[in-house]
Parts: structure tokens; C-alpha cells; sequence
């Protein structure tokens, strides 16, 4: 057969009608194909040219022996782990150009692919094992600058491991920078089993709002040796020489001692997003994960728990007995919960700690936005080399941001509209507070309200580490029960103890009683005396619907929780004063008639058919 000036011998016939061909010159292994219809393939270059100088047959061929060029360069840049897969076939595409039109991204995403999984060793069981892979070469791949970023790994005294992680050229970049405020961050689950690790652990930077992740910690167990070992080893290995002015952290009792330790001159600190991540995952330990997942009223106590550090340190105690009273009106049984909630933060972290009122940080959305990289890149159940991989990715898109910034450039952070809106309305609450025009539980259930991007994010998260623990412990041997079990050694105590410690706590003085009590009566807006018939018309008001609500763990007080109906609209927000009507049988307050009159079908505030409308008197109000 002759074909675009080169002659061909036929070596095989398949029974479809394939015919399989060779080069007829001799040293020349060429190969063609030539199906039923008649249409020829070249399937092996030639290594002479065409006897007669044919340049449809020349040109096919030198097409063919770049495509193969492109496809062999595009398999040693997959072995040797150059970032990401489409980043390397960009790169190779600008040497090969016409390898890259004859191989597009289609149908090389496939083979690249499979050449990553199919390159990497077999999973180590141990930290040790994976520090003998880095040491031996056989994971070059991860290096950036070609220095690769595993830093090494250490035991502690009770035989567990910690591995750590950082890019050289992130980590030079961003001290350059000077930067002033660190974040310790321990709160994202989803790790790899093999080799098996308990939490990762975070060290981000912050540079014009810009948040950059350069440190990783794989560890074993959360002891207090092992943060005393990781800290030592950040501090004198990667961070010599640097002492930030700034750490915030979600006040661990076992992470914050080293940290004030090795970094003496900084002020520790808590953010208001990381204490929302404890909260939520201590809810799941707690067994309360199918509570929050099917009721919106368990979650909205959830919520109203989250928006308590934004209260003064002097309010938050209060706004936590308003939560549990409401926790308690709706039937909400989360007792565990409140009793970590007021032994952990409250006792033992303190309300000026955990406070963020009228602070110039509140919370890090860019760490938020880290989680969900770390969650598009994990996925759920994430192998070793998954992990490394999506540390090497995000490690190369920062060094390019910080190199940017470096050279005087502009972040390209994009803000989210919903963050924003957020931050200003907390901020106009904050505002109503001080000025006395909202009372505390009023503060609470509208700042929780600004948590509502949170729920699906969060239950999202809760699958996935619900499934990660399942999955971990299933393949290093242990035993998995409910979330119940899984509470914390430091937590495992009997409920007497606990209430015994919290009895002894809230014994005050006199004079501490007397001065709380003025402090509430403060919030509270002078009431207009009233004539004889109507107090009657609201006692037979109160008698038909008891909106009062008592705290089951504090005692009943007349002052503390008053009968008067305060606030503004549930749905239009309007505080003007005009008809306002009481929802039954929920008992919430209050919509304006405006509203009313647009058929309301459910309560806006508990989402509970409502029944009937009643009018509130103008004198309660």
C-alpha cells in the first residue's frame, strides 16, 4: 500500500476489517492502520523522508513526532509533580504547538491523570515511613523552587508523631512582608487515615487582608507535649527570628501555653469564626448532629450561641441565660452543650477573652474561604498523596499572590457581598446596643441571623466529618460508636461535678448582685404608668398568652424578665409605633398590621402554622 509517498506491507487483518501496516524501507519501524471505510491512520513515524518529497506525507509526519514529543514531555513534567495538571499542559502546550492541537486538553486530562495516581508509592502507614519516601527522593515532586517543602518530623515522649510542612519561597515571601498578625487555626477535620493523624494544624499570615497559608502539622494526638514540640519546631525551624505582635487562635488551654511561651512579646486573641467552628463541632460530639440537621429551632439556639462573643464581657453571661430560657420555652434539650459552653468559655477562657465587642478583628473570612478550598481539594475522604497534592497546589497559587504583593502589586482577594452585608448589620446592632434602643436578647436573635450563610456550609461539613471519622477509624482498627462517645478526655467528667463547679461559680456577693441588677434595669426603657382598667386588659392579656420566659438554671426575677414587648416587626423590621399583634399559639412578637394583612401563613421567626392574630395592647408595648 503507498500512502502520502511511502510504501507500506500489510502485517495483520483483523476480523472487523483493521489492517495493520509496516514501512516497506528497511530500519524504519513505522506503523499505520487502515480501517473498513478505507481511512488511514499513521500510527509510528518514519525516520527517512518521502521518496518522492511529498509534503502532505512530511508534514503528517513531523505532526506525528511532536504529538509524541508533547505526550512524552506532558508524562515526565506528571512524574516529576510540577503543580497543577493544567498548568503543566499550558506550559508544554507554548513548546509543542502542533503536538497540542493534534493532543487537546480533553484527552490528555485522562492520561495525565492516570499518571499521577499510577506514580505515587503505596501509601506509609507510619510518619516515619513517609519521612524515608521524602528523604529518598522518591517524592520530588512537591518541591517548589526546587526545594521541597516537608520540613520533617518528630516524636514525642509518648512515642506519636508530628509532620510538618512549608513552602520555603511562601515562607521568605510573606516574612518579607513583616507581617503582624498570625492565625493558628486547628479546626479543619478532614485529614488523611493513612498515616494516621488526629487534627491539622494551621499557621496563616495576614497581608492586606490577604491571608496566606504557609505552615501544615499532621498530628498524631493533641496532647500538650506535641504542641510544646510543634511550636519549638515552628519557632526555631521556619519562623527564627520572627515574633508577630498578634495570635489568634480558638484560645485552646493546651495550644495557647506554648504559643505565649515561644512567642512572648504577642498578645493572644480569638476570633469569632474560629470559636463558631469549635461550637459546631462540639455539638457533634455531643450527639446532637441529627438535632441540627432536622430542627431550625436547634439550630437557631446554635446560632444565638454563636452570636455571643460579639456581647460586651460584662453581657455575655446574661445573653447566655437567654439562651437556655429560650432553648427551654421551645423544648430544645441540649443540656451538654450549655454545660461545655458555660464550664469552657464562660469559667475557664473568660468573657474578656472570648469577647470580640468593638474589636478591630472579628472573625477571618479569608480562613473561611481556606476551608473550602481545603474542602473542594480533600473532598471527603482524601489519601496522603490527595492531601500533599492539594497543599502543593494551593502552596503554588499563593507564592504567585505574594510575589504580587511583593512587587507592589494589588490582591486579587474578591470580597463577597454577603460578608459585607453582614459585618453592617452587625455593626448597626452593635451600634443600637450601646446607645441602649435593643435589649440583649433582641441583639442576639438579630446577629444570629447573619449566621444563616453558615448552616449549609456547616452541615455540609458535618457529613463529611462524620464520614472522615467513620472512614479513619475503620482503617486503623478502632472501635466507632455514636458522637457521644467521642467527647473530649478533658470533658468526661459526671454531671455532678459540673454542677457543683458551675454552683460554686455563681456564688456573688451582695454588692455583685446589686450591680448586675442595676445594669439590667438600665437596658430597659422607663414603662408609662398605666390606669386601673387597663392593667386589668393586660392581666387577662397575660392570663390568655404567657409570653414570659424563665431560665430553668436561674432563679425567676420580675425585673430580669419583664413582661413588656419591645423590639420591632419580625418581617418588615419597622419599629414605628402602630398596631402590633402576637402570633398563636408560638406566642412570637410582633408583626405590624401591615404585615398581617399580607397573609402570613407561618411565623416567620419559628416557621409553626399560625392560627390567630392578637392584638397587643398599646400600654404593654
Amino acid at each position: 500500500m503507498e500512502y502520502m509517498g511511502y510504501v507500506y506491507r500489510n502485517t495483520e487483518t483483523r476480523p472487523n476489517g483493521l489492517r495493520l501496516y509496516v514501512c516497506d524501507v528497511a530500519g524504519c519501524y513505522a506503523t499505520a492502520k487502515k480501517t473498513v471505510h478505507g481511512r488511514v491512520t499513521l500510527t509510528r513515524p518514519h525516520t527517512h523522508r518521502t521518496s518522492n518529497r511529498s509534503s502532505a506525507g512530511d508534514n503528517t509526519n513531523t505532526n506525528l513526532i511532536e504529538t509524541i514529543a508533547f505526550k512524552a514531555a506532558l508524562r515526565a513534567k506528571v512524574n516529576a509533580g510540577h503543580g497543577r495538571l493544567i498548568d503543566i499542559y499550558r506550559s508544554e502546550a507554548v513548546n509543542y504547538p502542533m503536538g497540542a492541537a493534534n493532543y487537546p486538553w480533553t484527552s490528555a486530562c485522562s492520561l495525565m491523570t492516570r499518571i499521577r495516581k499510577t506514580g505515587f508509592p503505596a501509601a506509609p502507614n507510619t510518619f516515619a515511613e513517609l519521612d524515608n519516601l521524602f528523604r529518598t527522593g522518591a517524592l520530588n515532586r512537591f518541591c517548589v523552587d526546587g526545594r521541597n517543602m516537608y520540613r520533617g518530623f518528630f516524636t514525642n515522649e509518648v512515642g506519636k508523631s508530628i509532620a510538618i510542612f512549608a513552602c520555603h519561597a511562601l515562607v521568605d515571601l510573606v516574612l518579607r512582608q513583616n507581617p503582624t498578625n498570625m492565625y493558628v487555626d486547628q479546626t479543619f477535620r478532614i485529614i488523611p487515615p493513612k498515616p494516621r493523624a488526629s487534627q491539622l494544624l494551621t499557621v496563616h499570615f495576614e497581608i492586606d487582608s490577604c491571608s496566606f497559608p504557609v505552615i501544615y502539622c499532621l498530628m498524631e494526638d493533641e496532647s500538650p507535649t506535641s504542641y510544646y514540640h510543634a511550636i519549638r519546631f515552628i519557632k526555631e525551624s521556619v519562623l527564627f527570628d520572627y515574633c508577630p505582635r498578634n495570635i489568634f487562635s480558638d484560645i485552646n488551654l493546651l495550644l495557647i501555653s506554648p504559643l505565649g511561651y515561644y512567642f512572648p512579646t504577642a498578645s493572644l486573641d480569638c476570633t469569632w469564626f474560629q470559636h463558631n467552628q469549635i461550637i459546631y463541632e462540639h455539638m457533634i460530639k455531643f450527639g446532637y448532629s441529627n438535632l441540627i440537621m432536622d430542627s431550625g429551632i436547634a439550630f437557631r439556639c446554635l446560632k444565638m450561641l454563636m452570636a455571643l462573643p460579639l456581647l460586651p464581657p460584662n453581657k455575655i453571661i446574661t445573653g447566655f441565660e437567654e439562651v437556655k430560657a429560650y432553648a427551654y420555652r421551645m423544648q430544645v434539650h441540649i443540656p451538654k452543650i450549655f454545660d461545655y459552653y458555660n464550664l469552657h468559655w464562660l469559667h475557664q477562657i473568660g468573657t474578656n477573652s472570648m469577647s470580640i465587642y468593638l474589636k478591630p478583628t472579628k472573625t477571618i473570612n479569608n480562613l473561611e474561604m481556606f476551608h473550602k478550598k481545603l474542602n473542594r481539594s480533600f473532598r471527603t475522604l482524601p489519601t496522603i498523596w490527595t492531601f500533599l497534592s492539594g497543599i502543593y497546589n494551593l502552596n503554588s497559587t499563593y507564592v504567585t499572590e505574594a510575589n504580587r504583593l511583593s512587587q507592589g502589586g494589588f490582591p486579587t482577594k474578591s470580597f463577597r457581598c454577603q460578608l459585607m452585608y453582614n459585618h453592617f448589620k452587625i455593626r448597626t446592632h452593635t451600634h443600637r446596643l450601646m446607645e441602649g434602643n435593643l435589649m440583649i436578647k433582641d441583639f442576639i436573635l438579630l446577629c444570629s441571623e447573619s449566621l444563616n450563610s453558615y448552616e449549609e456550609h456547616l452541615k455540609c461539613w458535618t457529613v463529611k466529618i462524620s464520614m472522615n471519622w467513620a472512614y479513619n477509624q475503620s482503617v486503623n482498627g478502632e472501635r466507632f460508636e455514636s458522637d457521644v462517645d467521642a467527647i473530649e478526655p478533658e470533658f468526661e467528667m459526671s454531671n455532678d461535678t459540673i454542677h457543683e463547679y458551675i454552683e460554686q461559680f455563681q456564688r456573688q456577693s451582695p454588692e455583685e448582685e446589686q450591680q448586675q441588677h442595676q445594669q439590667q434595669q438600665s437596658l430597659q426603657s422607663p414603662q408609662s404608668p398605666q390606669s386601673p382598667q387597663q392593667q386589668q386588659e393586660q392581666n387577662e392579656f397575660e392570663s390568655t398568652v404567657d409570653y414570659k420566659v424563665h431560665s430553668p438554671a436561674s432563679p425567676e426575677t420580675d425585673d430580669d424578665q419583664s413582661s413588656e414587648i419591645h423590639g420591632f416587626c419580625m418581617v418588615c423590621l419597622t419599629t414605628k409605633h402602630e398596631r402590633k399583634y402576637l402570633i398563636v399559639p408560638c406566642g412570637h412578637t410582633w408583626v405590624c398590621q401591615k404585615c398581617r394583612d399580607q397573609d402570613l401563613k407561618t411565623c416567620p421567626y419559628c416557621r409553626d402554622e399560625i392560627q390567630l392574630f392578637v392584638r397587643v395592647l398599646e400600654t404593654s408595648v
